[in-house]
């Protein structure tokens, strides 16, 4: 279809300005260590693209389809905390962008609607990639939950790393509670990194807000979230 094409080419387009960012980026930082003019930048290679889109869920097949060595790393979360999440967003960001006010009975079948499309779109692809081969979970896709993340993150992205072909000499040991660092100085800056994020706090949503009628809904529609990931 036409809009695929053109979602395609804005993407791709997108990736390719990043890259060259990155080494602009490299040249200036390479010009300012040498101390020297460096125009010729063919010897510089541009670092491998990290994206983060919770769109980016419901396009797993495409996106593999236009770089078959993409890996993919899917962070779930408890439902009841996703939808309210999913309000909160809404109601600081989305006023922005309207052009009419939206009913609350809008906003939230927005939201269910979404997470219906984004998440069954990523199990069925999920599957069907599996089936032949193209996606292999401790290969090229890990699945973590978002508690783990926030609540051990050097431990999770270790895991992570070591869940992806290519990456797994990073962390030269899978022990979690005394880890030896490779050579690479990664892990190091890792942990450092880790360690000034303690102070940080993040949206926090009390689900128990939630009343039952909507409760049941939620449970009902986004049902295949709750068996895969196994919430309750």
């Amino acid at each position: 279809p036409e809009h695929i094409e053109q979602w395609t080419k804005s993407f791709q387009w997108l990736c390719t300005k990043l890259q060259i960012r990155d080494l602009k980026q490299q040249q200036q930082q390479k010009r300012k260590g040498d101390h020297a003019k460096v125009d010729d930048i063919s010897s510089l290679r541009p670092r491998r693209l990290l994206l983060k889109s919770p769109c980016h869920t419901g396009r797993v097949h495409h996106l593999l389809k236009l770089y078959p060595t993409a890996q993919f790393v899917y962070i779930h979360r408890h439902p009841l905390e996703v939808f309210l999440s999913g309000v909160h967003m809404a109601n600081t960001t989305y006023g922005y962008m309207f052009l009419q006010q939206p009913q609350d009975g809008d906003l939230k079948e927005y939201i269910l609607r979404q997470g219906e499309i984004l998440i069954e779109e990523y199990i069925n692809s999920v599957e069907e990639l599996q089936q032949c081969g193209k996606l292999v979970m401790g290969k090229n896709l890990v699945e973590v939950s978002f508690e783990e993340l926030t609540n051990n993150p050097y431990q999770t992205i270790e895991s992570i790393y070591n869940g992806l072909d290519g990456l797994k000499n990073i962390f030269s040991s899978s022990s979690h509670s005394t880890p030896t660092l490779s050579s690479s100085s990664f892990p190091t800056e890792l942990k450092a990194y880790c360690e000034s994020l303690k102070g940080y706090r993040r949206n926090q949503f009390d689900i128990s807000l939630v009343d039952e009628e909507l409760h049941k809904e939620i449970k009902s529609r986004w049902k295949i979230q709750y068996e895969r990931f196994g919430y309750s």
